[in-house]
């Protein structure tokens, strides 16, 4: 590993404000179909969990692309005459569902306004839910829809809000951000192939082994979870997670879908950013790092989705945490039981001399 790869691994050290432990809960029936809208401008990390938390809570997703004339009537924001055209925001939408294959359960269109999509037409009716920010103006507009809808005799929308990304300043990434060519801090680390010959030392348990989450140790710093299983069971036992690392899968076989949520209040309800990531198996590539970094720069919970496997993905967990975070994850069998540890730098140098064996690619 290079003297540079190893300067940037030590990004813990910039987590000045870690995410809080928090008791998360699950809803196991997604809504039918969603709708989100946008700009989607420069398609940043803020759009990428926007998008893909509308999948986790529907079935299907309607994704509405303001058009041209729709950014020059609408957009309030500074540098809007910076913004780029509907086609290059549209294909950047679109390979962005083809990455993660989710193109079969998307619908995009193109809106000149924010409203006539989800009040007007045969669209209007198959919608019954919504994926907003938390930000006041657009929660308002977004009750403002809902009654548009009612004066039409169709059923309110479900509301969803998902907190906007931050950076390590605290401040929420945005297009306009990107526009004013503002330099937004994101660290890149390499991406890292397990070689064969190291399978057994990789399959060692790390930790200390408990039966069940009434075991576990009380937090003193962030929560990482590890695996659909185990994060299912911390949110049935009352353990609270930082950030929930999951691939909708267990021991190669896909689980009953679900999402994770926060709070409910006025029949709005509050869910996590779910960061997706795409990490094959025997691997930990490089946007698998920096979506864990991103997540230790949230101040509320964060959920991690893996399009692919995520049992490797407590190597970056380990090594970007901060100090006292606590690391849970599954132990396969023959041991069948959860394992813990808390972070320190002995532990930090135990994973990064282990991800030295590994390939770098």
């Amino acid at each position: 590993m290079s003297d540079e790869t190893t300067d940037v691994l030590a990004i813990h050290k910039f987590f000045r404000e870690p995410p809080k432990p928090r008791l998360l809960m699950i809803e196991y029936k997604k809504t039918r179909s969603c709708v989100i809208g946008g700009t989607f401008d420069k398609l940043h990390f803020g759009h990428q969990a926007f998008i893909n938390s509308a999948f986790s809570v529907a079935n299907k997703v309607h994704l509405c692309i303001m058009s041209d004339e729709g950014v020059k009537k609408w957009s309030k924001k500074k540098f809007s005459d910076r913004v780029d055209s509907f086609n290059v925001r549209y294909n950047r939408v679109l390979d962005f569902l083809q990455r993660y294959n989710l193109m079969d359960r998307a619908i995009i269109c193109k809106i000149n306004d924010p409203y006539s999509y989800a009040v007007k037409g045969k669209t209007a009716l198959d919608l019954d839910s919504i994926l907003v920010s938390t930000e006041e103006i657009v929660l308002k507009r977004t009750i403002m829809l809902n009654e548009a809808r009612e004066a039409k005799d169709l059923k309110p929308l479900k509301i969803f809000k998902m907190p906007l990304i931050i950076d390590m300043h605290g401040k929420p990434i945005s297009a306009t951000r990107i526009r004013a060519s503002e330099k937004i801090f994101f660290p890149e680390v390499p991406s890292f192939r397990m070689k064969r010959e190291i399978i057994s030392l990789i399959r060692e348990p790390k930790g200390e082994m408990v039966e069940s989450p009434k075991e576990l140790p009380e937090p003193e710093g962030p929560v990482i979870a590890i695996g659909d299983i185990v994060v299912k069971n911390l949110i049935k036992h009352g353990y609270p997670i930082s950030i929930a690392i999951i691939d909708k899968r267990s021991r190669r076989h896909e689980l009953e879908d679900y999402y994770i949520y926060t709070e409910k209040d006025d029949g709005i309800i509050e869910i996590p950013p779910v960061l997706p990531v795409i990490n094959p198996k025997a691997h930990i590539l490089s946007d698998a790092w920096t979506k864990i970094i991103i997540a230790l720069f949230q101040k509320n919970p964060t959920v991690i989705q893996v399009y692919g496997e995520e049992d490797l993905m407590g190597f970056p967990a380990t090594i970007l945490a901060p100090d006292k975070s606590i690391i849970i994850f599954g132990q396969p069998p023959p041991w069948n039981k959860l394992v813990y540890f808390f972070i320190d730098e002995a532990k930090r140098e135990e994973a990064i001399n282990l991800l030295s064996k590994f390939d770098t690619i």
